[in-house]
């Protein structure tokens, strides 16, 4: 059964998601600082690494401290920038022009840097040996050359003389040109370009674009290979538009920021506020306490740190943790308070102002997304009566929608999308919807209560929808499959349909193997649905190529590939199976190209897992090296049992691994049943950890006492009790039995 989301996990998974959060803005502003330089970046990461070789700081810093949102913004605008089709053209992979083109593309954050204006003539072109002085360089012009340092000296080569064949003097060969004056006619003939270059980073900062603008820009950007699409959370932290820019004018270059992150001039937001600053704090608290009851019990940490954060319900900027810290420092009143702290105090205000803007935009998509959720959890209660979760099914939407890779107007469509689709199963109900939608698309103001929203009468009215708890399993099916299908081709990750949101929340069908975001499971849940596949009548066949193309068919040749689907074929499911079934897999495989990869196999591996807390249960993406897999002794035996030919079509070294084996007499037990099932003998190889593995190589055993390390070359006598790292991956462990092996 797919694991489904608790209220302890998700609380677990809220903080985790915070730090990456705060991680992913982190990485724009140490690229702006290091200029994209790998070693000055090295040097940055390394300056704030701690003792334990963590990064530590504050929760949300990066997404609500202006220096590190100015900085995000400015780095986006250059990639954004080098990603112009005209600028990838004129690289066209000449390295110089890169750099030439990175440089040029920074020379806005250099004149930021020095608290100037941007608002020099463009340079123009001087003819190759024209007579010029450095002196009349423009700004622009010295920024070029002291970054490709053509501005210091060279030594002329000196002539050479050539002898002839006799031994004598003979031609003298002129010195060839300066490379440093060859560079600096070719830096010359350039810099128009590389100008407006730096200045198309001003257009894009310019206060004329919206977060919209900047989304669609980056999307036309990411058909270019080399830049990829940003996640969600960037597009939040930007200071764009009318009043937030970074930019005042593009075409003056004048800056509304300090590179400190302070403004320069006082915000509209801060002169005229709707309201007072503390009584908007008092809304947000407001807020705050009626969603809590809300969603009741099963939540007890931050509730906009799980909506924002964890589920993705609300815009991840402003961060809480500041904007909780702001609300409370207003809370205090008016006082005598010195100049610094009118600065705190300044800031405090922005912070409230921007979260409570940005709550009451966003509050019809989520008063939507809790109706929606309350009309879900009634239809689980009505099958299971008294186990209906509020917050389970807001997660089992969040996951379903994608709220994490939406916008506020993708998600609004999403739901108008559910919503009709829902409505449209409902269509079996003896009596009609009483409203034309199952969740109104109005607007509705800050405080959200519970009893303001209704949620009752929703879940009263899911309760009752008795259509929706039988006969769905083949819509569900049908729909999981053509997201899976799309998701192994290019990994993108569609909307659920209604029918595998509604099994989410009871349980059933693809649910019940599959997570409704496929890039959360595990390679064991993987494992788990090629056997379900492979032994249960309800669960389709499909799923078992679904489930290898994710283990790592992909990696396999072309005749192994073959051979996995003949073995595939050969078990009890793929016997009874009819001919257009079967018919249906050799489509997938060989037309539709499901498993076609790189054909990198070196090896496989099987490994016999703990039943809670393996490290395994992490490795979310396919290995790319041969094939893995992956589950408790009881399961792989029953596997093994089942399709004894698809173990046997595995690429070769094949290796049996044990992790943390706690009955020694059960796992020799499995060895020998795998062995039968595989037809060769093995044998054990013990390593000296207390937390280890056993390792056996089929065919080709270790000697009895040895064991490697994983992640490095050589072996280790059983004697040296050294720290041992685990494999941070499959590929870590296919590599190590490929050199314990030595094929």
């Amino acid at each position: 059964m797919a694991d489904t989301p608790t209220s302890a996990s998700v609380a677990q998974d809220a903080s985790v998601d915070t730090s990456r959060l705060d991680a992913t803005l982190l990485r724009y502003v140490l690229l702006l600082d290091a200029r994209m330089n790998m070693l000055a970046l090295e040097r940055l990461v390394q300056a704030l690494r701690g003792d334990d070789d963590l990064l530590r700081l504050p929760a949300g810093v990066t997404r609500s401290d202006n220096r590190h949102r100015a900085a995000a913004t400015m780095q986006l605008a250059v990639e954004l920038q080098l990603a112009d089709s005209a600028v990838v053209r004129w690289i066209a992979g000449d390295a110089l022009r890169r750099q030439m083109a990175i440089d040029a593309a920074y020379y806005p954050t250099e004149v930021w840097a020095a608290d100037l204006p941007m608002d020099e003539p463009p340079p123009l072109p001087r003819a190759p040996g024209a007579a010029h002085d450095d002196t009349d360089l423009s700004p622009f012009e010295r920024h070029m050359l002291g970054r490709t340092r053509l501005h210091e000296s060279r030594p002329a080569a000196p002539a050479l003389a050539l002898a002839s064949p006799g031994g004598e003097p003979g031609a003298v060969v002129p010195p060839a040109p300066s490379p440093a004056r060859s560079d600096r006619f070719h830096l010359q003939d350039a810099l128009p370009f590389l100008f407006q270059v730096a200045r198309g980073v001003l257009d894009v900062l310019g206060p004329h674009n919206t977060v919209q603008d900047w989304r669609q820009l980056a999307r036309a950007r990411a058909q270019h290979a080399g830049f990829a699409m940003p996640p969600p959370e960037v597009f939040d932290a930007l200071l764009v538009g009318t009043d937030r820019s970074l930019v005042d004018n593009p075409y003056v270059g004048s800056w509304r920021y300090k590179l400190d992150g302070e403004r320069r001039f006082p915000s509209l937001l801060h002169t005229s506020p709707s309201l007072p600053a503390e009584l908007l704090a008092q809304h947000i608290l407001q807020t705050e306490q009626a969603l809590r009851q809300t969603l009741g019990s099963a939540w007890q940490g931050d509730v906009f740190v799980l909506l924002a954060d964890r589920l993705r319900a609300l815009p991840t900027t402003p961060a809480w943790p500041d904007v909780q810290r702001a609300v409370l420092n207003l809370g205090q009143g008016e006082r005598q308070i010195s100049d610094e702290e009118h600065l705190r105090r300044e800031d405090d205000v922005a912070q409230v102002q921007e979260f409570h803007a940005m709550l009451k935009a966003c509050a019809p998509t989520l008063v939507r997304a809790l109706h929606c959720s309350a009309f879900f959890s009634g239809v689980a209660d009505g099958a299971n009566p008294g186990r209906h979760d509020l917050l389970r099914s807001l997660e089992l939407l969040a996951d379903g929608l994608q709220f994490a890779a939406s916008d506020e107007q993708t998600l609004a469509a999403q739901l108008d999308a559910l919503d009709t689709e829902t409505a449209t199963l409902m269509a079996a109900e003896t009596s009609p919807p009483p409203i034309a939608t199952l969740w109104p698309r109005t607007a509705t103001s800050v405080p959200l209560s519970e009893q303001a929203l209704g949620l009752e009468e929703f879940r009263a009215w899911g309760h009752g929808a008795t259509a929706l708890r039988s006969g769905i399993e083949r819509t569900a099916w049908e729909q999981a499959r053509e997201r899976l299908l799309r998701f192994c081709r290019d990994g993108h990750v569609a909307r659920a349909g209604a029918a595998e949101l509604l099994c989410a929340v009871l349980q059933r069908g693809p649910a019940q193997l599959c997570s409704l975001d496929p890039r959360k499971m595990s390679l064991r849940q993987w494992n788990r649905a090629l056997l379900a596949a492979l032994e249960q009548d309800g669960v389709p066949l499909w799923l078992a190529v679904v489930a290898l193309q994710r283990l790592g068919a992909s990696t396999l040749s072309p005749g192994q590939q073959d051979e996995l689907l003949a073995a595939l074929h050969e078990t009890p499911r793929g016997h009874t199976a009819s001919a257009a079934e079967r018919h249906a897999l050799d489509t997938l495989v060989r037309q539709q190209g499901l498993w076609r990869g790189s054909a990198r196999a070196i090896g496989s591996a099987i490994i016999v897992c703990r039943h809670i807390g393996s490290m395994a249960d992490a490795w979310q993406r396919p290995p790319t090296l041969g094939m893995v897999l992956i589950d408790g002794d009881r399961q792989l035996r029953a596997l093994a049992a089942l399709a004894p030919t698809l173990l046997r079509a595995l690429p070769k070294p094949l290796r049996i691994e044990f992790e943390y084996p706690q009955d020694r007499g059960l796992s020799e037990q499995a060895l020998r049943f795998l062995a039968t099932s595989l037809r060769r003998s093995v044998r054990r190889a013990v390593g000296p950890r207390l937390v280890r593995s056993i390792p056996v190589v089929l065919g080709k055993p270790l000697p009895e006492g040895q064991f490697h390390r994983h992640g490095h070359g050589p072996e280790s006598r059983p004697d040296h009790r050294t720290r041992v790292r685990d494999p941070a991956g499959p590929d870590d462990l296919l590599q190590a039995h490929l050199a314990v092996s030595g094929d």
